[in-house]
């Protein structure tokens, strides 16, 4: 038998060296393609896990999205974040166990970041204001805007020259006749002014919170850390949509949304007072001070009323024969009878009732014989359909005041609130990290490339580098 030659043997030898080191080099190109593919999920899961872990109480209760960066404690330390997105990374990766799939972390770098508090509560206000977006029509922001111009324009009161071009009707007989019937005002008026406020306006059954704020310290008393990111101030349409968020989110005398602290957020973000009483007895003040204004217009451009008015102030005065000491009692009976509307009109409101911004003839309740009366308690003006109530009062003074001041007051609520919650005694608003930056690496090393001959030791790992970047002002889920 003829036997055959070593050739072939080598020839053969050769063709397997070749196809296995191919089949090798395929088998780690497929592996390299799927360790890519795996270490971009561990990465930006790893990343995402940071992000999920926002602070509950300050979501739940205000729609604000925040970690904090303290991680329960007192002091922000951006290490902190670093050394979880690392935890984060090994937790992720498969560094452990047998797998073909195995990559372990090699870096975790954060490179920039923004907090809440930021460009004077820059990301504060567009995260409220990306909450709203969606629930405040182009109507709303067109009504308040109207509303808090008629304030305004109200508030401004009435000039000396009106009051002398106010129009008057000389009184018959008959009229004058019966205002000798009519009590002089100014004594009752004196009295109710000595009495408490809150207990001349808060209907019976209605009770008022003693709340006050729990900490000191808090947001508008001391300066911010600041992130290492940039972030743009609000816009105009983000500022108007801010207050829009304030109006939603924050309770009041007529709202009450449970949240820890203090009862009255809004009268807070208005005039700053440490507890509820306080700020609910300056919400009232204002309110009857604007109505007295808006009244005292409403009287003097009213000639029928202008004429009872100085025909009371003459049967009163008359004896002074003085024309300068009547025309002093006119004034004060009108300011007399434009504040005792105002007093009804005030219990009214703090009844949850509507009164007209700006009073007619036929809205007006108080007469000049009844003048009086209106200080006794319970005394109300009469129902209105139209008009406003006190959380139209609420919006307007909201309105007026720049979001730079309400924000730096609503972060003293927030932080109040939540530091009043079990565990969270530590927060701080300042602490709250919205955006990040970082540079993520995980490593592998070759597996199959040992098998290939002419690759061997030519490569020794393998590097899969990621950039990073979130924020909470790109998406935006609702509370529940």
């Amino acid at each position: 038998m003829k036997k055959l030659k070593g050739s072939l043997t080598i020839f053969l030898s050769l063709i397997l060296v070749f196809t296995s080191g191919l089949f090798f080099t395929l088998s780690e190109v497929a592996r390299f393609m799927s360790l890519k593919s795996q270490s971009a999920r561990a990465s930006e899961l790893s990343f995402e896990s940071i992000f999920a872990e926002y602070n509950i109480p300050l979501w739940e209760n205000y729609g604000i999205l925040g970690v904090d960066g303290a991680y329960g404690k007192d002091a922000f330390d951006i290490k902190k974040v670093g050394s979880r997105l690392s935890a984060n990374m090994e937790l992720n990766g498969t560094a452990d166990g047998v797998s073909f799939l195995q990559e372990a972390p090699s870096r975790s770098e954060i490179s920039e970041y923004t907090l809440l508090t930021d460009n004077s509560n820059a990301a504060f206000i567009k995260e409220a204001a990306i909450f709203m977006g969606t629930h405040v029509a182009e109507s709303a922001i067109e009504e308040i805007q109207d509303l808090t111009s008629q304030y305004q324009n109200a508030s401004k009161g009435i000039t000396d020259e009106d009051i002398e071009n106010a129009p008057t009707n000389e009184l018959s007989a008959e009229e004058l006749s019966k205002l000798s019937t009519a009590e002089d005002p100014r004594e009752s008026e004196s009295e109710f002014k000595k009495k408490d406020l809150l207990d001349s306006f808060i209907p019976e059954g209605k009770e008022v919170s003693d709340k006050k704020k729990s900490h000191s310290n808090l947001p508008s008393k001391r300066s911010f850390r600041t992130g290492t990111g940039q972030i743009e101030s609000p816009s105009t349409m983000e500022g108007i949509l801010f207050k829009f968020y304030l109006f939603e989110n924050f309770s009041s005398y007529e709202k009450h949304l449970n949240h820890p602290g203090i009862k009255y957020e809004q009268e807070y973000l208005i005039f700053g007072k440490d507890n509820d009483r306080e700020n609910l007895k300056t919400m009232v003040a204002a309110i009857l001070a604007f109505r007295v204004a808006a009244n005292n217009i409403s009287l003097l451009t009213d000639s029928n009323k202008k004429s009872q008015a100085k025909g009371l102030a003459t049967l009163l005065g008359f004896w002074t024969f003085n024309d300068a000491v009547i025309k002093g009692i006119e004034a004060a009976i009108i300011e007399s009878w434009a504040f005792a509307e105002s007093v009804r009109d005030v219990r009214s409101i703090m009844d949850g009732e509507k009164v007209p911004l700006m009073k007619r003839n036929d809205d007006w309740t108080t007469t000049i014989f009844t003048i009086a009366s209106s200080f006794v308690k319970g005394a109300k003006a009469k129902k209105s359909d139209t008009g406003i109530d006190y959380d139209d009062y609420l919006k307007i003074m909201i309105f007026l005041k720049p979001e730079g001041t309400l924000s730096d007051m609503a972060l003293d609520v927030i932080e109040d609130s939540i530091r009043s919650v079990e565990h969270y005694e530590n927060f701080r608003v300042d602490n709250m990290l919205i955006s990040m930056k970082a540079d993520v690496n995980y490593q592998a090393k070759p597996l199959f490339l040992s098998y290939v001959l002419f690759l061997n030791g030519d490569v020794s790992i393998y590097d899969f580098p990621k950039e990073m970047e979130k924020s909470y002002l790109t998406y935006k889920l609702e509370p529940e």
